[in-house]
């Protein structure tokens, strides 16, 4: 018998974000998934969860590429869908970004707006005190100049992890948590104890996958998370700093996450005195409110990047490997996989679809820069 007839059976290696994104999507499309991982079920070591997951492609595009850009505008309604589809509850909130400047760094915010204003002037509005303060009252008289971006947004990466986790049950998919895979290879994985057989394997492993990708490298990102009773924010805010964006993300129950650093290493120690410095300086500058704020966690991840800092779908008959997603994988995780399922061959237009997750747009058209075949020089590099 033709191991392979079954054209609905998948194994995907790597259960963070990423990989329980393609899960999610492929089991909404009658796939048969199994779900390997070395960390636990929970993913407590997954750089999924170490993130702030803002939904900020305009934030971005001083440094990302367009293509980076139009997978992040692409993926927030997704993303909105995604959120509704699933049962557990997850904070998602559209109610853009805004960023701010000191006088002294103003310079700064003025490059950037110059940097955006060329290929998305329309996606953003300028902001005098007034406008500011009309935003966020807590910031009132602090700041003369700002830029609101309206169409971002942001969610709880800690509710996704566990509601998809519920989904991924619900449609019966096969976990194999903490288990180290050998080897991979078109429709086949091999785990110390066991070979399995599959039409498509799917390998999200991020760094894990470096024996693989060479060209692949680590970027350290420090957060933490802080409870602060006396702040009050409504949305992500930007501080500008001429060494980098600070970012203050509010959550719920008044919880914050604070974080900016982008070290180009794979070291994993704990954070440095030096970020907890400069960022706890620039977060009490924002708002003196931050002063009795509590220190809840303190997070340190890398994130897998290849060398454009873009992400990339390698592929060959049996095998899609993704990665790459350096610091924007909550940006971009919802169309990566819908062009990912494009590749697989799977018809968007399935009747037991959600019509959630049937789109207008020919993501394997629009986002075709980020495929290529398993000899592309990223691959290799």
């Amino acid at each position: 018998m033709n191991q392979h007839a079954n054209e609905k059976h998948v194994g995907i290696v790597g259960a963070g974000l990423m990989g329980r994104m393609m899960a999610y999507y492929l089991t909404r499309h009658d796939y048969h998934v199994h779900l390997f991982d070395k960390d636990d079920r929970g993913g407590s070591s997954s750089c999924g969860l170490a993130a702030a997951a803002m939904l900020a492609p305009i934030s971005e595009a001083d440094k990302a590429s367009s293509i980076v850009v139009k997978l992040g505008l692409a993926s927030i309604p997704l993303w909105q869908n995604i959120v509704d589809e699933l049962e557990a509850p997850i904070f998602f909130q559209q109610a853009g970004s805004l960023f701010v400047s000191h006088p002294q760094d103003e310079t700064e915010l003025t490059q950037f707006i110059g940097k955006i204003s060329r290929d998305w002037s329309n996606q953003f509005q300028p902001l005098d005190q007034q406008g500011i303060a009309e935003l966020e009252p807590a910031l009132a008289n602090r700041f003369k100049h700002g830029i609101f971006l309206p169409a971002e947004a942001q969610l709880a990466n800690d509710e996704w992890y566990i509601a998809v986790a519920k989904a991924l049950d619900n449609k019966c998919v096969t976990w194999h948590p903490q288990t180290k895979v050998k080897n991979i290879a078109p429709h086949v994985i091999r785990t110390e104890s066991k070979t399995f057989d599959f039409n498509w394997v799917v390998d999200c492993r991020g760094l894990g996958a470096k024996d693989a990708i060479p060209a692949l490298r680590g970027v350290r990102g420090e957060r933490f998370r802080l409870y602060a009773p006396d702040a009050q924010l409504n949305r992500p805010i930007r501080l500008m700093h001429p060494r980098y964006h600070i970012y203050i993300v509010p959550r719920p129950n008044q919880e914050f996450i604070l974080g900016a650093s982008e070290i180009e290493s794979d070291d994993m120690s704990p954070v440095s005195v030096r970020s907890t410095l400069e960022l706890l300086s620039a977060l009490y500058s924002l708002d003196a409110a931050f002063g009795e704020a509590r220190i809840v966690e303190t997070v340190v991840n890398c994130r897998p990047a290849l060398p454009h800092n873009e992400p990339r779908i390698f592929h060959q008959p049996g095998l899609l490997q993704i990665n790459g997603l350096y610091r924007n994988g909550y940006l971009v995780a919802p169309a990566i996989a819908e062009t990912a399922l494009q590749l697989m061959g799977t018809n968007n237009s399935n009747r037991n679809c959600s019509n959630h997750f049937t789109s207008t747009t020919s993501y394997s058209c629009l986002f075709s820069d980020i495929v290529s075949p398993i000899n592309d020089e990223d691959f290799c590099q």
